[in-house]
């Protein structure tokens, strides 16, 4: 660490650890005097009445609502601070149903609402999703804070009222949490061009724009306010964040150690000091597949295509260590039912990942099931900027038909992609695949898409996305699919919706439906269609589970093969 940046830091946690050396000397002396206090119940709404609110001070909300449960005293006979203070207890113990009670109250008090009654009203309705309530009290709140401060000093102008400045920036901030990140990126950016020496909007831009995936233009945004004697709170914090999602993983672990020290009782702060002791856990990720397929014509089911498919595929992921790498094993399973014979294909392998600064490589060692041959995959990608990043891969045992390696087939496969973002609501992308196989087989798939996000709102999201598809393959006799040339075009819409909320717990439907038209050479154009019905629930913060089912058809050789799928997965650490 620079001789400077550790005399900053330094002084910082120095502040920090003074800062309260004096009230928690009265806390631990009231502390003492509460013996004598519960013994003269006439002075206990006094005593503990400012006993509470310096609890609150230094954010002890769980004494506070430990040191209530011992006081018969009803809530509306406490004094406003100490309501205040009770609410803001609620509102951190994940009680805000009770908190927005104690809130309102507080609203009956003349001249007491300022905006951090506001604002934590507004987050009250916001932790239950009521975000119609929470939109009208930001409305409310325009109306009715100060705008200006004014001096009592003859000839010096008024000045914007620190009330006023936080509400301009809750103001944005309630779009983004509305889902419409869009107009709260614009919002900010007008506000930063009036005031452009305003540290607080600069740091709301640039937490817009990482949540917008544009992690670089929200660290180069920040990086003018390096020079400064005292860095922000607000703004190391946006730097610790942007750290790890750029993948800089040493400079976030250097920047939590400090907030550790100087902010520790930041909610940012130790949910990303959480995330990274996720980083010393092992980690497991699962996909399954399962699906019955029919269709008119007994040799597309039988030769073709196959019924019956089955698929698994488990990845268990060490700890990672030195910061920048880790160890996963790896198994994949494949089975469907050709002329009432099962063909399977089963194979496990161990890898190494490296992943930096927005770079990630792979390297895997695999082996398939009696057949007794090493392969070995290299994936690389890496984004460029905010914009734009690639990826390629090559496999020298590739995943080929079943029917390919039950007659003891092997292939090589090479992918290269591009990918181009604005952001996270339009996307846009490339592929190119050639499998190699030793049947003398030479399949060529290229691939493009682009996908935009088109209706937003607090609990759904709806994207559509457009993809066109050529494929080549030489003509050999073989008893897979294999058709000279193909191409399709297809429509997919996607709408997520969020139909349960708990902090860190949440459930949402996903609904899909895909159309096109499938062109084959030799044959007509046919339609293509796809529905697909998922949950995916987060069942802690660090546990996903995820499983549907869906209907499709596709045509291959002139038929169509109807399919009725279901799909499981899983992610979590332990």
């Amino acid at each position: 660490m620079p001789l400077t940046l550790a005399y900053k830091t330094a002084q910082q946690e120095s502040k920090y650890a003074d800062a309260y050396v004096e009230l928690d000397r009265v806390l631990a002396e009231m502390e003492s005097y509460k013996p004598i206090v519960n013994g003269y119940p006439h002075w206990q709404k006094s005593f503990y009445a400012d006993y509470i609110y310096a609890l609150a001070k230094r954010k002890h909300y769980t004494d506070i609502l430990t040191t209530l449960q011992g006081i018969s005293i009803p809530l509306d006979l406490w004094p406003t601070y100490t309501r205040h203070a009770i609410a803001d207890a609620y509102l951190a113990t994940n009680q805000p149903e009770r908190a927005e009670q104690v809130y309102l109250s507080l609203f009956n008090e003349k001249n007491y609402a300022d905006y951090d009654v506001y604002s934590a009203l507004y987050y009250a309705y916001l932790e239950q999703e009521k975000f119609e309530e929470a939109n009208n009290l930001i409305d409310e709140m325009e109306h009715q804070l100060r705008r200006y401060q004014y001096s009592q000093v003859k000839g010096v102008d008024r000045t914007t009222h620190e009330d006023w400045e936080q509400y301009l920036s809750l103001k944005g901030l309630n779009l983004a949490y509305r889902n419409e990140l869009e107009k709260a990126e614009q919002y900010f950016e007008n506000l930063v061009s009036i005031a452009p020496r305003n540290i607080g909007y600069q740091n709301n831009l640039a937490l817009i724009q990482r949540w917008r995936q544009k992690p670089l233009t929200a660290k180069q945004g920040l990086e003018q306010w390096n020079g400064l004697d005292e860095v922000s709170q607000m703004t190391e914090i946006n730097q610790m964040n942007n750290a790890q999602a750029l993948g800089n993983i040493s400079y976030w672990r250097e920047l939590n150690k400090k907030l550790l020290q100087s902010a520790a009782d930041d909610t940012g702060v130790q949910l990303s000091y959480k995330e990274l002791k996720d980083r010393d856990r092992w980690s497991v990720e699962h996909h399954s597949y399962f699906s019955r397929n029919k269709s008119n014509d007994d040799r597309l089911l039988n030769s073709l295509r196959g019924s019956n498919e089955q698929s698994f595929w488990t990845r268990l992921n060490s700890p990672w260590f030195n910061d920048y790498y880790r160890i996963f094993l790896e198994h994949q399973y494949r089975k469907a039912r050709y002329k009432n014979k099962k063909l399977e294909d089963a194979r496990v392998g161990l890898g190494l990942e490296w992943s930096s600064n927005r770079k990630t490589a792979n390297i895997l060692l695999s082996e398939r099931k009696d057949q007794e041959r090493l392969g070995v995959r290299l994936d690389w990608s890496h984004w460029l900027n905010d914009h734009w990043a690639y990826n390629f891969s090559v496999d020298s045992d590739a995943d080929i038909p079943l029917q390919a390696i039950d007659q003891k087939h092997k292939g090589q496969s090479y992918v290269a992609a591009m990918n181009w973002q604005a952001n996270e609501s339009r996307k846009a992308g490339i592929q190119y695949q050639a499998i190699d196989i030793d049947d003398g087989n030479l399949r060529q798939a290229y691939q493009a898409y682009f996908s935009q996000q088109f209706f937003q709102s607090p609990q759904h999201t709806s994207t559509a996305t457009l993809t066109g598809y050529y494929g080549r393959n030489k003509a050999v006799q073989v008893d897979y699919f294999n058709p000279v040339s193909s191409h399709s075009i297809e429509l997919n819409l996607q709408h997520d919706w969020l139909t349960w909320r708990e902090y860190e717990r949440d459930f949402k439907q996903h609904f899909e439906l895909t159309l096109g038209t499938f062109k084959q050479k030799d044959f007509a154009h046919q339609p293509v269609y796809n529905f697909l019905y998922r949950h995916d629930w987060r069942i802690s913060r660090v546990c996903y589970l995820n499983y549907g089912v869906g209907w499709g058809s596709h045509p291959y050789d002139g038929e169509h093969e109807d399919k009725t799928y279901a799909i499981l997965g899983f992610e979590g650490r332990f």
